[in-house]
């Protein structure tokens, strides 16, 4: 809502024109057709007061953008995934949006982070490939939001469709039981009907958001190597800024893993740990291809591997798991990092 002083000067001010004001009308004068104050009409005291609630209105809704700094947010979404990453210039990009369960609780826990943010409009949405825990909340969010453009790999609707729809309603079953090849051909058709641009994005393209500061690359997949699996085609998104750097992998297992590991080391900061943290990922090969320095698990108290964390931790990262901290905020700036989470350690216990 709006900041505390606006509420203090606009009750104040609604005080004073009952108490004192000379507009206030005349005592037991009767105005049963049109009000009449001292001075004359209610026109200029009615118009002060839309353009005052306006200016409430306009502060509430207000995004303050701190030019020197780059913001990536991980959401807790059980077992699900999203990134909100706020750049300098101003931009949003939104990197998956999804979770096993209910499609709308999942674009309510995104919609209400972003409101928090002083957000109303998504630059960018990059999809990392076709599991419904990574973007069943898509639907929801572009009924709230302008969205300037949606990215997916080449391979996210190659799969063959079918109907999602229930028998006896025409919203989409996203339900765990749902087949998820149908799934990404229900999202296409919504981003479709609102006539969202959709980009086909591979390596090693950039995302065009007009900031110079920035560079959103694609590190995986490369169109030339097509693999059966979805998970190993999933867009693998690097993020720099400041000589500061964030992978987000999606869910990337073998084989595209190996050829991300295959190529040129890629020093970061931040990692998303593939795959919700599982071990199956390769967390040795990955610690010792970009070094992170922290890991983020995104996903559900059973996703937590203490293996996975322990491999991660021997190469010095830190671990921190949405399940047990919440969202956890990161603010990259060119003096360094600064971390909030949603729960203090004591609740995260």
């Amino acid at each position: 809502g709006p900041p505390w002083w606006w509420l203090l000067l606009f009750y104040g001010g609604l005080a004073w024109m009952a108490l004192w004001s000379p507009w206030r009308p005349e005592p037991g004068e009767a105005a049963p057709r049109r009000s009449r104050v001292r001075g004359g009409s209610m026109a200029w005291p009615i118009g002060l007061m839309v353009c005052w609630l306006g200016c409430g209105a306009w502060l509430a809704t207000m995004r303050a953008v701190n030019r020197d700094e780059l913001a990536c947010a991980f959401l807790a979404m059980g077992h699900g995934t999203c990134v909100v990453i706020e750049l300098p210039g101003g931009q949003t990009v939104l990197y998956d949006a999804g979770s096993i369960g209910s499609p709308e609780g999942a674009s309510r826990s995104v919609a209400s982070y972003l409101w928090s943010r002083g957000i109303t409009r998504i630059d960018a949405i990059v999809l990392s490939h076709a599991d419904i825990d990574h973007f069943n909340a898509i639907p929801g969010l572009l009924k709230r939001f302008s969205v300037g453009g949606i990215y997916v790999s080449p391979f996210m609707f190659d799969e063959p469709t079918g109907n999602v729809l229930g028998s006896d309603s025409q919203e989409p079953d996203f339900s765990r039981d749902a087949k998820r090849i149908s799934a990404p051909e229900y999202l296409r058709s919504v981003i479709q009907s609102r006539a969202i641009p959709l980009h086909e994005i591979s390596r090693p393209d950039r995302l065009p958001l007009g900031d110079p500061r920035t560079r959103l690359e694609v590190l995986h997949p490369d169109p030339r190597s097509v693999t059966d699996c979805d998970n190993a085609n999933s867009i693998v998104l690097a993020v720099e800024y400041a000589h500061r750097r964030i992978i987000l992998p999606g869910d990337l297992e073998s084989p595209g893993l190996e050829a991300v590991l295959a190529g040129p080391s890629y020093d970061c900061d931040l990692l998303l740990a593939p795959h919700h943290g599982r071990a199956t990922s390769d967390p040795m090969g990955l610690a010792i291809w970009c070094m992170p320095e922290w890991v983020i698990v995104s996903g559900e108290r059973r996703d937590a591997h203490s293996s996975m964390a322990d491999t991660y931790r021997q190469r010095g990262a830190r671990v921190v798991h949405t399940a047990i901290r919440g969202a956890v905020r990161f603010t990259l700036t060119r003096e360094g990092i600064d971390v909030e989470y949603f729960r203090s350690p004591a609740e995260g216990k």
